[in-house]
């Protein structure tokens, strides 16, 4: 994976539908590493993978090369899918859904 950083605005998704904030992030599609988005807009201290096409938040990390390891490590042809219900129904189908929750939650606690 070869990541692309930016610095400026960048979207995430929220409660409240999608949102733009700005601080640094880095994107190898499909996915988006940046800091985590806090409820009142505020950017905390840890890094979050997000899924670029949904904009849902795959996993939270302390540190950015542990966010950027597990990413590389969970890449799988369903996140390549628009949709978190066809994401999720895909890994369920292929049986590797279990198989990404134990690598996210490895890189976790690193």
């Amino acid at each position: 994976m070869i990541w692309k950083y930016k610095k400026g605005n960048f979207k995430y998704w929220s409660q409240n539908g999608w949102k733009e904030t700005q601080g640094s992030s880095y994107t190898c599609y499909p996915f988006a590493v940046h800091k985590k988005v806090w409820f009142d807009g505020s950017l905390g201290k840890s890094w979050v993978i997000s899924h670029i096409a949904t904009g849902r938040e795959v996993g939270s990390f302390r540190l950015l090369k542990n966010a950027k390891e597990c990413a590389k490590q969970i890449e799988h042809p369903s996140f390549l899918m628009s949709t978190s219900e066809q994401i999720l129904s895909s890994l369920c189908e292929s049986g590797s859904k279990d198989k990404i929750l134990r690598i996210i939650e490895h890189h976790r606690n690193k």
